[in-house]
């Protein structure tokens, strides 16, 4: 059984306190780590820069015609530490971080500590809300990680994406949460280590996804459901994540 810090009077953003909390009990440690949360910023970016899944995802925008260039303009929505934000930089793009977390750990003050890493050059903007304060039109890419089973309101937010996409632009989503019933919805928030802290976990059936996607005028390109082995609680257990990039705008 967790023994869960005391939250009531603490003024420190609550993904910072999870993500302590977790780094120094054993049962997490290793799950923060493949999370890119530890206290080392520096290692956690140049990690994911390495890893499979971002040079797979950028493999994927590059055949769509969103090869790294500066005159590819990426939103990073849901920033958080920067992990993405560098990585997308560092591989050409011109990169955009937004968040509303202003956190140490994983929150845009984090990512203000590797805004300059090995010559990777990104904003970064503090906002609040499903809302985004950008133009129309202003983005060739909307890179979307581990964010989406977060919104509230997914239709609305969906057209908030589509109106700062550029035309044939791309919204890309990355691991986010997939249930086919309520048991695992239920399993989700009993079991996920952090919620109790964070109080802001989600999670959606895939048909609600696809949905979203269908109803404000996203044509999805690729869509992979991946089966993850996770050690958020022993027993072991299987969590599935929508793995799905390349959502073009456009019309149906």
């Amino acid at each position: 059984m967790l023994e869960y810090p005391d939250t009531s009077n603490m003024t420190q953003d609550p993904y910072d306190i999870a993500y302590e909390w977790g780094w120094s009990n054993s049962e997490l440690h290793d799950l923060v780590y493949l999370c890119y949360k530890t206290p080392n910023l520096a290692e956690n970016a140049r990690r994911y820069y390495q890893s499979e899944e971002f040079q797979a995802v950028v493999a994927i925008l590059s055949d769509l015609g969103k090869k790294p260039e500066a005159g590819v303009h990426v939103l990073d929505f849901g920033c958080g530490n920067g992990i993405a934000s560098y990585a997308l930089s560092l591989r050409g793009y011109t990169v955009t971080g937004v968040d509303s977390s202003l956190g140490e750990i994983a929150g845009l003050n984090a990512a203000r500590k590797i805004q300059n890493l090995d010559n990777s050059n990104f904003s970064l903007i503090h906002s609040t809300g499903e809302n985004l304060d950008f133009s129309d039109e202003s983005f060739d890419v909307v890179w979307i990680r581990e964010a989406l089973h977060h919104i509230k309101h997914l239709d609305e937010f969906l057209l908030e994406i589509r109106r700062v996409l550029k035309p044939n632009g791309i919204l890309c989503c990355l691991r986010d949460v997939v249930i086919w019933n309520e048991y695992q919805r239920q399993f989700f928030f009993e079991t996920h280590p952090f919620h109790p802290i964070t109080q802001d976990e989600g999670c959606y059936y895939l048909e609600e996804y696809v949905n979203a996607f269908k109803r404000v005028g996203l044509l999805i390109e690729k869509l992979s459901i991946l089966m993850i082995q996770s050690s958020i609680h022993i027993p072991i257990q299987l969590i599935l994540r929508l793995f799905l990039t390349s959502i073009r705008q456009g019309q149906v």
